[in-house]
């Protein structure tokens, strides 16, 4: 047989032949031979929707290859489990708070998640429906990039390579406050949608999240700074008991597509962007503030008031190419471009008999950019199950500009002109990483 192709040579007769395949199901064809040749056709095997099940499978769904430890997702596993973080709930040694959306191994909260060893957007990768994971990898104590980054686990999600379909993920996360006035009642909601569609060696996604933070607190401190002088902050009078107001708004976007060349190449495309509108972030605060100094008492209210708006564009291009079964080349380029514009105000409102409406104010408004960019490429090799060798090259660049305008007055009247102050750096790192894995010589 050649590409396919195949030739029997057959007496006259009937025949009946069966053509099976690993993954596939099987068909059957007879027939009658007069002739010296027939063409028999085209034989299609369709792929077979068969999930191997915990209960009657002999062989273990679970294994430690070298530094890692392989879980196959079974049928059991996938009940209940909506999706990747439900799933990994299940799983020994992990745990999954729904509440705060982290995931944990061995109690340890850094961790990164991949998918077919790609780094792509967290929320995402917590968000792949159950149904579309194969297998499990989860890497304690990683080597390479993760190792300097300062993860303590590496999570890949192995996802089927011959699924086809479609899948609208909706969650909402809402925290009510019933303590709380009408307006304040809401404190925190997170809103996300996830759409995935996978078909032949195409997979796309794209996902969009709100997160929405409004915090009414009340605040209280004081200081005791030597044996003559304390200060004490309690709730102003220029606003209410909830002297602290956090108003914290952000849209999220991500798009992301997948190419599978062949089961060696792969490249894949995701963008992040936090705008539309963009991020903005108000927080509000009013003190009443007492200080008492060698027995003289002074008391004076502040007001602090802060407000930014940002965006942020990130675009990372990955490739992947597996050499062989024990080789392969991971690499990704990331370019970032962030700004934000913010304006922030602090008042000092005096209590003096003489003065009684004196005050200060400063006005700082700021404008901040960055651009970046990201590569890395490393190349792994396993000489066999207990040795292996890592080898990596990174570089990073980074551009930030920052300008800041100054204004001071004195009740109504400029004590200080305005002034504006200007910073700009420009860095280029260079990395070289070298990871040997082996049961005698540690990483190194």
């Amino acid at each position: 047989m050649k590409k396919g192709y195949f030739s029997l040579p057959l007496n006259s007769g009937k025949y009946k032949f069966i053509f099976s395949y690993t993954g596939y199901v099987s068909d059957t064809l007879q027939l009658t031979v007069h002739s010296d040749e027939i063409f028999l056709g085209v034989i299609k095997l369709e792929p077979a929707d068969v999930e191997l099940d915990a209960v009657t499978v002999k062989a273990k769904n679970r294994d430690f290859k070298l530094d890692k430890e392989v879980q196959l997702v079974t049928k059991k596993m996938r009940v209940g489990a909506a999706n990747t973080s439900d799933v990994l709930g299940k799983m020994q040694g992990l745990t999954y708070d729904r509440y705060n959306n982290s995931i944990k191994v061995d109690g340890d909260d850094h961790v990164i998640l991949l998918v077919n060893g790609l780094e792509k957007d967290q929320e995402y990768i917590r968000n792949i429906p159950s149904e579309r994971i194969k297998e499990i990898e989860i890497i304690r104590n990683p080597s390479g990039r993760y190792a300097l980054e300062g993860y303590t686990a590496v999570i890949n999600i192995i996802m089927k390579m011959n699924y086809s379909g479609s899948e609208l993920y909706f969650s909402e996360s809402m925290y009510i406050d019933l303590d709380a006035k009408k307006e304040q009642m809401l404190p925190i909601n997170y809103t996300s949608a996830t759409y995935n569609y996978t078909r032949n060696r195409i997979n796309f996604y794209a996902k969009y999240r709100n997160s929405l933070n409004e915090f009414h607190l009340k605040n209280t401190t004081s200081k005791q700074i030597n044996d003559n002088f304390y200060r004490a902050n309690n709730p102003s009078a220029l606003g209410d008991e909830n002297n602290i107001s956090i108003h914290d708004v952000t849209n999220r976007y991500t798009l992301g597509v997948d190419y599978y060349l062949n089961p060696r190449h792969t490249i894949s495309f995701e963008t992040n962007i936090t705008a539309l509108p963009k991020r903005l972030s108000n927080n509000d605060n009013t003190f009443e503030v007492t200080e008492t100094n060698a027995g003289i008492e002074n008391i004076f209210d502040t007001k602090n008031s802060s407000k930014s708006e940002s965006q942020n564009f990130t675009n990372t291009l990955f490739y992947i190419y597996k050499i062989g079964k024990t080789s392969s080349i991971n690499a990704n380029f990331t370019f970032s471009k962030y700004d934000d514009e913010s304006v922030n105000i602090f008042s000092e409102y005096f209590r003096d008999v003489s003065e009684p409406n004196a005050s200060t104010h400063r006005t700082e408004i700021g404008d901040d950019d960055k651009l970046s960019t990201k590569f890395i490429v490393e190349f792994e090799h396993s000489f066999d199950e207990k040795n292996a060798i890592q080898i990596g090259y990174g570089n990073t660049w980074q551009k930030m500009e920052n300008s800041m305008l100054y204004e001071y007055t004195l009740g109504s009247e400029l004590v200080s002109e305005s002034e504006t102050s200007n910073f700009e750096s420009s860095e280029y790192r260079h990395k070289l990483l070298k990871f040997l894995t082996s049961p005698l010589h540690p990483d190194i």
